[in-house]
């Protein structure tokens, strides 16, 4: 009976903590041991059994790796080293040039180490840089690119690495420059379109699998007409194109215009102390495996037992800080050798 009900609480657990993944560890370590306290107590004979169960609690809990940043678990992997949930990646070690040291760059979801929803990209500034969705660690999806001034500079859907459908590329003023339409094979097929800076159109035609198809007009940035070129499978008949002088301005339809992203805020690395929740964890400077920044035992968000490295903007250790019981007790420099 104790080991059916044992066996139930581990069911349920599983399947609630599924709808709050960033809770998983800490509810899944306390419903184990639960299971352990009661099969202990209650049941003597099944000691081998909690046995096993304290076994799974200590490869559970401690075989994860994790970040915190805003109150929020971030970088995670689980214990088949598998990245999960949301990460954030910051700059380090001039890893991405350009970014200040601990700049944010990207960030998104991964779900068994692939990527999945929408990730998004930043410049230097702080702007975003691109927004693009994923599926299967593989780009699908809407997908936008920015300028470095935050307006939009091309969006349109991928999948399977292919244009699909509606696909639009702005010039850097935010007036659209290439209206385009794909198939589902990834050519232009239709109605294609082509704008000046001002606004006018430059180009439009026709395309069939890729290949201009009919006739296509194209116009001086005035508005005037400056050619009709007739093409048959990608290929121009110039026996029947005609060439136009640069005639008087003509008010054609103008091309939209796209406003500028919203800046997003920027990002800064957390400078709290040991807020993961509690048991025993290590985390890792700026998620750095070579650095350890944090190592030891944690209780209400709070290190109670065990270091915390400092370091400084280029990631050089300035001293270390040990804690007992909750407490500061020890101070030591790096390369000083000694302590207060």
């Amino acid at each position: 009976m104790c080991k059916v009900i044992a066996i139930e609480l581990f069911r349920r657990a599983e399947v609630f903590i599924r709808k709050f993944e960033f809770l998983k560890l800490a509810l899944w370590a306390f419903f184990l041991n639960f299971a352990y306290i009661f099969l202990w107590l209650y049941k003597p004979k099944m000691k081998k059994l909690s046995t096993a169960l304290f076994f799974i609690i200590s490869c559970t809990s401690f075989a994860q790796t994790f970040e915190m940043y805003k109150g929020d678990t971030i970088n995670r992997k689980d214990p088949q080293d598998q990245r999960q949930g949301h990460w954030l990646v910051f700059n380090k070690s001039n890893s991405n040039p350009g970014y200040a040291e601990g700049q944010l760059v990207e960030e998104g979801d991964y779900f068994n180490n692939k990527k999945v929803g929408v990730w998004k990209k930043f410049y230097p500034n702080n702007k975003l840089k691109s927004e693009i969705a994923f599926a299967n660690n593989q780009p699908n999806g809407l997908a936008k690119f920015y300028y470095e001034n935050g307006r939009l500079q091309e969006e349109g859907n991928w999948k399977e690495r292919k244009w699909v459908g509606n696909y639009k590329y702005y010039h850097e003023n935010g007036v659209l420059f290439y209206d385009w339409q794909f198939n589902a094979d990834g050519k232009r097929e239709g109605t294609q379109k082509y704008y000046y800076a001002n606004g006018n159109p430059m180009y439009e035609g026709d395309w069939r699998e890729g290949k201009e198809s009919g006739i296509l007009k194209e116009y001086y940035e005035n508005g005037s007409l400056k050619a009709e070129k007739y093409f048959n499978d990608g290929k121009i008949d110039p026996g029947t194109s005609k060439n136009y002088d640069l005639g008087n301005p003509v008010d054609r339809p103008k091309a939209p215009v796209v406003l500028p992203a919203a800046e997003p805020k920027k990002e800064e690395i957390p400078k709290e102390i040991g807020a993961i929740p509690d048991g025993q964890f290590t985390t890792y400077y700026k998620g750095d495996k070579t650095k350890i920044e944090k190592e030891g035992m944690f209780k209400d968000k709070k290190l109670v037992d065990g270091k915390h490295l400092i370091y400084d903007a280029s990631g050089k250790l300035i001293k270390t800080l040990f804690f007992k019981s909750g407490k500061l007790v020890e101070t030591k420099f790096a390369g000083a050798g000694d302590s207060k």
